[in-house]
């Protein structure tokens, strides 16, 4: 009997053992899940807000990348339009005859020059052969003694020189006689301006160039 009694308390104290055994990893197995379960739901909003401030520095350079774009346009054109203001000022240039004692635009590429009294010279400064010469009519002759005088000179060279009829009879040229002259290599426009500045316009040009309307954009010019 006590031999008996001893395989029981044995056997139930390995019974115990078995049990809390059993138990133990039980407990262990579902443990390991929730801390995997716990980690995941933690990281993903970490992982979201990484993502979120990603955007929000990617938006914030793209509009810093704009707005610089944009000012650099603005600064771009502005000086576009500062630089064509400055080109046009500097293609005008007003002089003055010390020879007849009037005022006039020049513009860039020519020169006024004194030839004999009475007498200035515009000249194209890349051809000296191309110019215009300016002659202002004294007070002491007629509109018609300069008209003939002009006519006069302008047959001297081509016989066959006619009054030009067609032409802008605008500004200077509202009441102007106009004579054109040919040799083999030049044209020559011999021109009589009325008004209260009365003048003789002679521009010499080469048949196959066209000059004629700088030097008339420019004697539109002239003050006196």
């Amino acid at each position: 009997m006590k031999s008996m009694n001893k395989f029981f308390i044995v056997s139930a104290c390995l019974a115990l053992l078995l049990s809390a055994c059993g138990t133990g990893s039980q407990s262990n197995g579902s443990s390991q899940p929730a801390k995997n379960t716990s980690t995941t739901e933690q990281s993903e909003p970490a992982a979201n807000e990484v993502e979120d401030g990603s955007s929000e520095e990617e938006a914030t350079e793209q509009s810093s990348s704009t707005e610089g774009t944009e000012t650099t346009q603005e600064s771009v054109e502005q000086t576009e339009e500062q630089a064509s203001s400055k080109e046009v000022e500097e293609d005008v240039t007003t002089v003055t005859s010390e020879n007849q004692g009037y005022s006039i635009q020049l513009l860039d590429g020519y020169e006024l020059m004194e030839e004999e009294p009475r007498k200035d010279v515009i000249a194209l400064t890349e051809d000296e052969h191309t110019f215009m010469r300016i002659e202002m009519i004294p007070e002491d002759m007629t509109i018609e003694e300069a008209e003939e005088n002009m006519k006069q000179l302008a047959m001297a060279i081509d016989v066959n020189t006619k009054p030009r009829e067609e032409f802008s009879r605008e500004g200077m040229l509202q009441d102007a006689i106009w004579y054109e002259s040919y040799t083999e290599e030049d044209a020559i426009h011999s021109i009589l301006v009325k008004g209260t500045t009365p003048m003789q316009l002679t521009i010499y040009t080469a048949k196959d160039q066209n000059h004629v309307e700088p030097f008339l954009e420019m004697a539109s010019t002239i003050k006196k």
